[in-house]
């Protein structure tokens, strides 16, 4: 088969499918006398896959003198080994797309891809790319695009940080902006907040396990402060309340805690009154020798009477009958009434628990553990405890922090804020616009509602200059 033999029968297939099989054998030394027997195997492989349209004009697959094979390409094409194609070569960069430059490849001029571009159209920006130094910019919410000089990723307003991937503000290294024993160093010519471990954020005050899906995630959700100090993160939950690791929250930390005898607890322990000890309380110290033999002598057992004295006494084992003292005697009130005996030895009568006076009777009356009820003018009243409110009558936790009050509405809890601040999560944090806007958290996110003619800006609503005069 000669050389025009071969090239006519190569003519009637797809120029990709040709360069695959002629890089083959582009870099073989061969002899007139075998290379038919191998073009001929080629043509057999193309026509097994032939399957797409003709595209471009004929090739030659020839041999030189020396015996090697090499690419003849028609329409004043050469071949570029680079691509691996027959295609139109350059003068200069003026002749080439854009993102392409007129360089030598292979003894010829071809327009390749620039610096900074990648991609078979040269479409690609490298540093934009999955491995490049801008990998995450449009995932940082920039843009990453090239200006004809160089990349950049344009962060609106903010700098990109190729240590961290992400964009940030920049920091002044004279003031004291970095919180969190952050430092403002230099990063790539640009000052960025360097965080420790545990930290993010544009001056570090982002703590990450702070966040919703953190450790300390529900800490100021319910009633705690979440910090950082040291390296580590934690979450101080304030009087009356202690973190419970395992729901990852701030509780009641007398929630779980039973005080006997009457005991009070506060922040978690059972604080004991005078004549009892333990930590439920439940020893009675006041029984004393003496009073053992009194007890044992009338049938009964020393015991701390929590109810009325708040003293070791002897507990009657009859019916209706109450420790006067020095002996047991008949002991009678009214209904939801307890009767006692007083120092003086005198007959008492007091309204048992969860009962309160109103108008000489004994009436039901309970608010909870966090508050006292009683009855006014007849109708029912809380005092709740601090960081309690009442709603349907009951002393329920409630508490915006320092810089608010909080109340239930329809049963959920509330936060009225003072002048600059306003509800994060169940607590006032500051919050300020300025005089010409209302603040509020929007996705955790200060959101400056401003009048009209007015902007927010950095914050603040200010002024309209295209309506200032």
């Amino acid at each position: 088969m000669k050389n025009a033999q071969v090239g006519e029968e190569l003519a009637h297939f797809p120029e990709a499918k040709l360069i695959a099989h002629v890089k083959l054998i582009s870099n073989l030394i061969l002899t007139v006398d075998n290379v038919e027997a191998l073009v001929t195997r080629i043509l057999k492989n193309v026509k097994m896959e032939q399957n797409a349209k003709i595209k471009a004009a004929r090739l030659s697959v020839l041999v030189s003198q020396e015996g090697k094979a090499f690419c003849e390409c028609a329409d004043n094409k050469q071949f570029d080994t680079h691509k691996g194609q027959c295609g139109k070569t350059c003068e200069d960069d003026d002749k080439c797309p854009s993102n392409f430059r007129c360089k030598p490849v292979g003894g010829y001029n071809f327009c390749v891809c620039a610096n900074d571009f990648t991609g078979y159209e040269c479409e690609l920006i490298i540093d934009c790319e999955p491995s490049g130094k801008y990998a995450n910019c449009t995932k940082a919410g920039g843009l990453c695009w090239h200006n004809g000089t160089k990349s950049i990723c344009d962060c609106k307003g903010k700098e990109y940080d190729t240590q961290s991937g992400t964009c940030r503000a920049t920091c002044d290294p004279n003031k004291s902006e970095c919180v969190n024993e952050a430092n403002c160093e230099v990063q790539d010519g640009k000052h960025f907040c360097t965080c420790v471990e545990g930290l993010t954020g544009d001056f570090c005050n982002i703590i990450n396990e702070c966040q919703p899906s953190g450790k300390y995630g529900k800490c100021e959700s319910s009633g705690g402060n979440c910090t950082f100090s040291e390296g580590n993160a934690g979450c101080s939950c304030g009087t009356g309340k202690l973190f419970d690791s395992t729901e990852g929250q701030c509780k009641d930390a007398c929630g779980t805690v039973i005080c006997r005898n009457g005991a009070q607890c506060k922040d978690g322990k059972c604080e004991c009154p005078t004549g009892l000890s333990g930590t439920d309380c439940l020893t009675v110290e006041g029984c004393t020798e003496d009073l053992e033999k009194i007890c044992k002598a009338i049938s009964s057992k020393c015991i701390y009477d929590s109810k009325k004295e708040k003293k070791a006494s002897c507990e009657c084992t009859k019916n209706n009958q109450k420790f006067d003292g020095e002996t047991c005697k008949d002991c009678d009130c009214w209904k939801n009434q307890e009767c006692f005996f007083d120092e003086k030895k005198e007959k008492q009568c007091l309204c048992i628990d969860k009962f309160s006076d109103n108008n000489g009777n004994c009436e039901q009356c309970d608010c909870g553990q966090n508050g006292k009820c009683s009855f006014v003018n007849g109708e029912k009243k809380c005092a709740c405890n601090d960081r309690y409110k009442e709603d349907e009558g009951t002393c329920k936790i409630c508490d915006c922090g320092k810089n608010g009050d909080c109340i239930f509405e329809d049963h959920n809890q509330t936060c009225v804020c003072n002048d600059g601040f306003a509800e994060l999560e169940g607590k006032c944090e500051e919050c300020d616009c300025g005089d010409y806007g209302e603040c509020s958290f929007v996705n955790e996110t200060k959101n400056c509602n401003c009048k009209d003619d007015y902007l927010d800006k950095n914050g603040t609503c200010t002024g309209n200059s295209c309506y200032q005069f």
